[in-house]
């Protein structure tokens, strides 16, 4: 199934990514720099890396798999993202990056306090670490099922290059590993989408439309439309939630230069996310007319379906590009773990180490960075081995109950915070409990029976209502009961001291106040950017355009040149605007 060309091309991504570690190093001055890329990224790359910790394997497996089963029904996720990006772009990622902290969490403290900064760091970080093991043991347990690959070595070499980059280049590595990932799986999924659509069984555009079930197009045959219909909107909110708060929304946004590049930023995961997708469908509804039986092509994997997109590509692609493929896969993976272990590490130097160090120096707080980004890996690597036991959630649903037992009820007060005034504190930490709970117990009370009888629907609700069904139902839980909750505390609540409501003050004050890079000192490193991540593409594009020479027919030769042509292209447009910035650097120097 993988030919020495196929572990050739995974071999080098692996390397060239561990590299990318080594490269950036010397970016790291301070811990501003190692978890936030000291507020000076430029647009492009901040942008590219928000929509690839949106992407994650997830679309290669449990994503597949669900449009395996339903078809075009997954499009209503993808596109709430675009919803949520559109109110990120028009109502908080510009005042994220006003906040002028180096993590979300400060900005806790500066707004909340600091009992509610230490509830989210106790929260925040093992959630972090629960979420890159989940994606870890997903991938492991998919690439050996699928490719022959030991588990363990798969999780062993994917978290320790992850690893060995995050704890060498911190967050500079971790974002421009993100934006040269985002290109190649761009490439990859274009190719995988055209070789599936040009496969004899399939027949084109015109041949999948008429071949594949006809429930992947019409909502009606997937299952009662009022169900999926709720199940829809729980989307909305539950993405716009997610993208827009303090925590998962801010991140991104305090690497970048100023209000105006967080902005643009917001731009590509929104257009992304608003066309890829048309792409990304398609091999995973194709397979439907390819590989009618997955459950008996790989009976090693508990949710077969999940296949779906790996399947169909097995069958058309030439070797070697069976291999891009693997790394687009450990691209999608890696892009989440990064980001989330260098989220963790930053969170215990700035909100645990130094309150308690406030003596400690940048190069101790640099140090100790370094160390517990180790830490987190080693215990990332070690869950995603062990997860495996007890998975029995396909990827899909596992990724949504996370998302709406755990993350939705944090995120809630953190967002409404940003534009509700005088809250207790005590509003903040109880919002979350009150939230967790309604997420745990409301779906018991709503159960597919109790809404069949109350809707007079003579047949029992099938899996995936009911599924629609306790999804929808805990989102409109957690949202109902964690805002009226804080809206109620807030309203009802005694006055808070002197002290914090002037602490309120100054939040609100400086997260509506535009960033002056100049005049705030914000380091000017347009030109290392522009030129670093240039010539980092060049050479990896450079690679997989050479891997046409493999012996495959034209058609396999033309994906190699296309993929590589794609990134090195990006990579020579990067290189020449570096000469550019680097005359106008030169030219207001003289005029200085």
């Amino acid at each position: 199934m993988i030919t020495f060309y196929d572990y050739l091309v995974i071999a080098f991504y692996l390397a060239f990514m561990l590299a990318l570690g080594l490269i950036f190093r010397r970016f790291n001055r301070d811990s501003s720099d190692y978890f936030r890329g000291g507020g000076s990224m430029l647009w492009w790359m901040c942008g590219a890396s928000a929509l690839m910790v949106n992407f994650s394997a997830w679309t290669f497996t449990g994503a597949a798999g669900m449009i395996y089963e339903t078809g075009t029904l997954i499009l209503a996720l993808y596109y709430a993202n675009v919803v949520a990006f559109v109110l990120v772009y028009f109502f908080t990622c510009f005042r994220y990056r006003q906040l002028r902290v180096v993590t979300y969490v400060e900005a806790i403290r500066n707004r909340f306090g600091r009992l509610n900064e230490q509830v989210y760091v106790w929260i925040q970080i093992p959630l972090f670490l629960l979420n890159g093991s989940i994606f870890l043991n997903a991938l492991g347990v998919f690439i050996s099922s699928v490719f022959g690959i030991d588990l363990t070595l798969t999780i062993l070499v994917v978290g320790t290059v992850v690893l060995g980059m995050a704890v060498a280049g911190g967050a500079w590595a971790v974002v421009a590993s993100d934006f040269i990932q985002m290109l190649v799986v761009m490439a990859i999924t274009i190719v995988a989408a055209y070789l599936a659509l040009s496969h004899d069984e399939v027949g084109g555009i015109s041949g999948l439309l008429e071949r594949a079930p006809a429930a992947h197009f019409d909502w009606s045959e997937l299952g009662r439309l009022p169900i999926l219909g709720l199940w829809v909107l729980a989307l909305l909110f539950s993405q716009s939630l997610a993208a827009n708060n303090l925590s998962i929304g801010a991140s991104r946004f305090l690497m970048v230069k100023d209000g105006r590049h967080a902005r643009k930023a917001t731009l590509v995961p929104m257009i992304g996310m608003l066309f890829l997708p048309l792409v990304w469908i398609i091999p995973p509804i194709a397979a439907t007319i390819t590989n009618p039986d997955l459950a008996s092509e790989f009976p090693e994997l508990k949710t077969p379906t999940e296949a779906a997109f790996v399947a169909i590509c097995l069958k058309t692609m030439p070797q070697g590009l069976v291999g891009l493929l693997v790394c687009g896969i450990f691209a999608a993976t890696m892009s989440t773990m990064d980001s989330e272990l260098n989220a963790s590490a930053g969170i215990f130097v700035r909100n645990l180490y130094r309150p308690r160090n406030r003596e400690a120096s940048e190069v101790e707080l640099l140090r100790v960075g370094k160390v517990a980004t180790v830490v987190f890996g080693i215990l990332t690597i070690t869950a995603g081995a062990l997860l495996s036991l007890w998975r029995e959630m396909g990827l899909f649903n596992l990724v949504l109950q996370v998302t709406g037992q755990i993350e939705i009820p944090l995120v809630i007060p953190l967002l409404l915070g940003m534009f509700v005034r005088r809250t207790p504190a005590w509003v903040v930490w109880s919002t979350v409990f009150v939230a967790m709970a309604a997420a745990w117990f409301a779906p018991s009370f709503v159960d597919a029976a109790a809404v069949q009888n109350l809707m007079g629907w003579n047949t029992p609700l099938t899996s995936l209502e009911a599924d629609s069904l306790n999804y929808a139902v805990m989102i409109f839980a957690v949202v109902l009961a964690g805002g009226g909750w804080y809206g109620l505390g807030s309203w009802l609540g005694r006055p808070s001291p002197a002290a914090y409501r002037q602490r309120e003050e100054e939040f609100f004050v400086t997260i509506n106040t535009p960033i002056d890079p100049e005049r705030e000192q914000v380091p000017d490193v347009d030109h290392a950017q522009y030129r670093l991540l240039g010539i980092l593409c060049l050479v990896y594009g450079g690679f997989v355009t050479l891997l046409a020479f493999i012996p495959n027919e034209w058609i396999g030769r033309l994906c190699f040149v296309f993929c590589g042509g794609l990134v090195f292209a990006v990579g020579g447009l990067l290189y020449l605007t570096s000469r550019n910035v680097a005359r106008r650097d030169d030219g207001d120097s003289h005029q200085n």
